[in-house]
């Protein structure tokens, strides 16, 4: 993505106030996305089918990462069609089914609520709200268990202002990275967008059109490389 891009939680309001007052593109945190469908899952009554069905565990697996799938192939790629009879039972298969009415309606073109701001397939940058979020183990360490009086918060404030404030130089001349990721995550970005790249030449190169095994294939290296942040 050329254009700026901000990443956020899924709150329709801010989102929607944000992208109208300061003209950016607004994506929803590919984490919270993940953590969503992982809780929706064990909502529908599918852990034990995750975790005794290798099956539904890849299913699942790959629903996690799907924004990093262009949107015009998930469709043709299969990649939203769950297992069924006999792979499943038909407690499990009627789950699953309830289970994709939640994706419909929630995350799904052209009608689900989050339509559009989840699409990461062309995002080369920050994916995660995780960095950000980082600041409650800053807070957690330096004032334990208690809570802090509101002249503690307000200094503690006033240092993560001014340190990142020190940090806007490295951001624009690009040691930003270097300097504050750690090399396994360096690396694992490293690899993640190398994937990209490799699938763009793989549309590319089927006059976009890729196979199903091909988009299925992209998006296990993908969950793979991802592992860490919760897939």
């Amino acid at each position: 993505m050329d254009s700026p891009v901000l990443i956020m939680d899924f709150e329709m309001a801010a989102m929607n106030a944000i992208r109208a007052e300061w003209g950016v593109d607004v994506l929803g945190c590919l984490f919270h996305f993940g953590d969503a469908i992982q809780r929706n899952r064990d909502k529908h009554g599918l852990r034990m089918a995750v975790k005794k069905k290798p099956a539904v565990r890849t299913f699942f697996r790959r629903l996690q990462v799907l924004p990093m799938l262009p949107e015009h192939l998930h469709a043709l790629s299969g990649i939203l069609t769950p297992p069924q009879q006999p792979t499943v039972n038909e407690a499990e298969e009627r789950s699953l089914a309830e289970f994709m009415a939640y994706m419909s309606r929630t995350w799904s073109p052209p009608n689900g609520q989050f339509t559009g701001l989840r699409n990461h397939s062309r995002n080369h940058g920050a994916r995660t709200t995780n960095y950000v979020e980082g600041s409650h183990t800053r807070i957690h360490h330096a004032f334990g268990a208690r809570t802090p009086t509101l002249r503690e918060m307000i200094r503690h404030c006033k240092t993560e202002i001014t340190m990142a404030k020190s940090l806007i130089p490295s951001y624009f001349d690009g040691s930003l990275n270097s300097r504050y990721v750690r090399p396994d995550e360096q690396d694992r970005q490293a690899r993640v967008l190398q994937e990209m790249t490799n699938f763009r030449e793989v549309i590319a190169e089927s006059d976009g059109v890729p196979t199903s095994r091909q988009c299925k294939s992209y998006l296990d290296n993908i969950a793979r490389f991802l592992a860490a942040d919760n897939i």
